[in-house]
């Protein structure tokens, strides 16, 4: 029998995946590439307690690969993103449900953190933001 050794290496015999890859590792594995990062792989404890999935210059992206993504989900992916983020890292959650297209893959990032990325500090004022909880009041 020969051994084929695909294992650590791209194999052509398991469609480009190493052999025993898991589908979390994969996950990772593509969006670095959708966004030109590179997957970090088994270093993750940093000095704050932990690194982010992908090495990459602007986001901190974190990966989550779920059967039934649920909001709280998300947010703990935002969460984590943005625990991980360097100072000048943008924190992103990329939370894709298992069987899924990649096209149907959420981009997230909590309101605090985007409005801290997009709006600039003299527009955010948090008393003129309605939550919608009044929508149904007629004002009467």
């Amino acid at each position: 029998m020969v051994s084929v050794g695909c294992a650590l290496r791209t194999c052509p015999l398991t469609g480009g995946d190493p052999v025993g890859d898991k589908s979390w590792k994969r996950h990772e594995r593509v969006i670095a590439d959708k966004i030109g990062g590179q997957r970090r792989g088994p270093d993750v404890r940093g000095e704050r307690g932990g690194k982010n999935d992908i090495i990459h210059d602007l986001w901190s992206p974190e990966c989550k690969l779920l059967s039934r993504p649920s909001f709280s989900d998300i947010l703990n992916a935002c969460k984590q993103a943005e625990a991980n983020a360097e100072p000048l890292q943008m924190p992103v959650a990329f939370v894709k449900k298992k069987n899924a297209s990649y096209s149907d893959t959420i981009v997230a990032m909590r309101l605090d953190a985007w409005l801290e990325w997009f709006v600039s500090k003299g527009e955010e004022d948090e008393d003129s933001v309605s939550d919608g909880s009044d929508r149904g009041s007629t004002g009467a």
